[in-house]
């Protein structure tokens, strides 16, 4: 780490060299070496300005505040920098996700068809069949059944009106019914 004081027109002594590193301690913990730090503190009339600049790794961070106390501005153009710092670490985890999500192929849990045969002229090969013996039966009965059944969806025929519908679980935990019309 690299820190440089500049001061415009006021004396800068060693209580406040001390007080500011301190105050930039709050920031260097977001960032990673290397760190280029300057710190500029001048003071214009009844004014007392404190401009940060922050070179790091991943960009630059820029904060700039001014008060009639010099140590309440580098305190507050610090927390500025604070802010920028923890969004800057919060952009590089992300794009370190992405970039692992992306690197990772998405596959299937389980194969259905045999992909030898998906092109084939007589068709797929189907690996796994099964029958549903449609059951007249009440809304209640088929959740009932869903659940014995231990699959995420169920079909069965309701007892009034004889149409057929399928009750399938949801992804936020609900079930949802599908009864197409004929």
């Amino acid at each position: 780490m690299n820190l440089d004081f500049v001061a415009k027109n006021t004396e800068l002594d060693e209580p406040m060299r001390d007080f500011a590193e301190e105050q930039l301690d709050k920031v260097l913990c977001f960032l990673e070496e290397p760190i280029e730090i300057r710190l500029r503190l001048e003071e214009k009339k009844h004014r007392r300005i404190a401009d940060l600049h922050i070179g790091h790794r991943f960009g630059v961070i820029q904060a700039a505040d001014e008060t009639g106390d010099l140590r309440e501005a580098i305190r507050l153009a610090v927390d500025k920098a604070k802010k920028q710092a923890k969004r800057s670490r919060k952009k590089a985890k992300d794009r370190k996700r992405r970039v692992k999500k992306a690197a990772v192929p998405f596959e299937w849990p389980i194969e259905i068809l045999d992909p030898s045969t998906v092109q084939a002229e007589e068709g797929p090969t189907i690996i796994e069949n099964r029958t549903f013996h449609l059951q007249s039966m009440s809304l209640e009965e088929a959740v009932g059944k869903m659940e014995d059944v231990g699959l995420g969806f169920y079909v069965f025929r309701e007892a009034v009106g004889g149409r057929v519908s399928i009750l399938y679980k949801r992804n936020d935990d609900t079930l949802g019914l599908l009864s197409p019309e004929i």
